[in-house]
């Protein structure tokens, strides 16, 4: 009779220690890939080695995967965050029945609102074709939080039937309806843009940033208007005078600029007017950088430089923020007022004309590509630039920047040669 390794009486605390050594590594590597993803002066292209490590831990957890589970299960259970990020990765990579919201609240005894976000990372990231399915189910749960998180994350995969998705836009709570109207603009379903338009129509302004962006990803002529209607009326929310710019044109700059006389959108404010990029906002930008508040001389001095591309002598290198990685420097744009008069008295000429004006170049699609594509390139201005990127080519770009590195690729090389929508990822 033939015996194999299994047949040895150690054999079963052996793969329980070879399994908790691979979700060890997973742990390992789903920290190094957010530091890789997140952290100032990272490039987020050197994720590509973790996620491949990453693959082949899972598939070694896969020859034995009964006692994989249950080792991803005793981690969500007791484990601390990271240890609760890879057991809940490992189960919706392996077997994302087991990863539904109400199984997990069973396991850990934690407060709904402490696990989403866990959640809806690991199943952001999982690459296993039923994930849709476990999202999908989740869009009927009975808790909106779940609902929109559901929703969210169907989005972020461009998976789902929009038919599942298309009740959620008549959801009696606000976030659920932002983030339906926002996954099925994703998946690029155009037949939803007239109820998305309606509700937009209808929306109170500090509810209708969500809505106002997936209008415009699918190609809304209105939604434009209603953005420039909600910044001249009412007090908007900071992330609407952030559309408008994005998405705007020189007709905007006076709106823009008469919210900046209102001191809880002051910030917001210049940060459109540097987004927009005319040197007509120049003069202003200036005058704020001897504001008495230092949020406001930086924002001044961030928006200059992110239209002007000023360079050395207007950067500074900092000690880190409380929050961040100690040790670490950053880059930030000078606030000294006079050392900005007098860059812009020797190159404010070529910034002449009713261009807009992106780091000291005239903004083009090509150089959101270039952003895009850029390895130093952090996350939170890579999904500006896509979102930025598709407002001005009228195409659709199926990418998120915290994609794996390979199928962010791959949706550039798309969208460069025209070659059609990303699909959804594969186990």
């Amino acid at each position: 009779m033939t015996k194999t390794l299994l047949d040895h009486p150690g054999a079963e605390s052996f793969l329980s220690e070879f399994q908790e050594e691979h979700l060890s590594e997973v742990e390992f590597l789903l920290q190094q890939r957010r530091r890789l993803l997140h952290a100032p002066g990272a490039r987020w292209t050197d994720a590509e080695e973790s996620e491949t490590r990453l693959a082949l831990h899972l598939a070694a957890m896969r020859a034995s995967v009964e006692v994989a589970l249950g080792c991803a299960q005793e981690a969500v259970a007791s484990g601390d965050d990271g240890q609760f990020l890879a057991g809940l990765h490992v189960l919706a990579s392996l077997a994302p029945q087991e990863a539904g919201i109400d199984a997990l609240l069973e396991i850990r005894e934690a407060a709904l609102e402490e696990m989403l976000p866990t959640w809806t990372e690991a199943l952001a990231l999982a690459r296993h074709q039923e994930v849709a399915g476990c999202c999908t189910r989740a869009l009927e749960d009975e808790r909106p939080q779940v609902r929109a998180a559901a929703a969210s994350i169907l989005g972020h995969r461009r998976e789902g039937e929009p038919s599942r998705l298309m009740p959620l836009l008549e959801d009696g709570d606000d976030l659920v309806r932002g983030a339906a109207a926002l996954a099925l603009a994703r998946l690029g379903h155009r037949p939803t843009l007239p109820s998305i338009e309606a509700l937009l129509a209808h929306s109170p302004p500090e509810r209708a940033e969500p809505l106002a962006r997936a209008a415009l990803l699918l190609g809304s002529r209105r939604a434009l208007t209603f953005c420039r209607q909600l910044c001249n009326s009412g007090l908007p929310p900071p992330p609407l005078p952030r559309l408008l710019a994005l998405a705007g044109d020189a007709q905007d700059l006076p709106v823009l600029r008469r919210l900046g006389a209102r001191p809880a959108l002051a910030e917001a404010s210049l940060e459109a007017l540097g987004l927009l990029g005319f040197s007509a906002a120049v003069p202003e930008l200036l005058a704020h950088l001897e504001a008495e508040d230092p949020r406001l001389r930086q924002s001044a001095a961030s928006a200059l430089g992110l239209l002007s591309g000023a360079g050395p002598g207007l950067k500074l290198r900092v000690a880190a923020r409380e929050d961040e990685e100690e040790g670490h420097e950053r880059e930030e744009w000078s606030t000294d007022p006079r050392a900005w008069r007098e860059w812009w008295d020797a190159h404010g000429r070529r910034f002449e004309g009713g261009q807009r004006w992106r780091h000291g170049r005239r903004f083009t699609l090509e150089g959101c590509l270039e952003e895009l594509e850029d390895p130093h390139s952090p996350l939170t201005l890579r999904s500006r630039t896509a979102l930025e990127l598709v407002l001005h080519s009228g195409r659709p770009l199926d990418l998120e920047p915290d994609w794996p590195v390979r199928r962010q690729r791959a949706a550039l090389t798309r969208w460069r040669t025209g070659s059609g929508r990303a699909g959804p990822p594969t186990s």
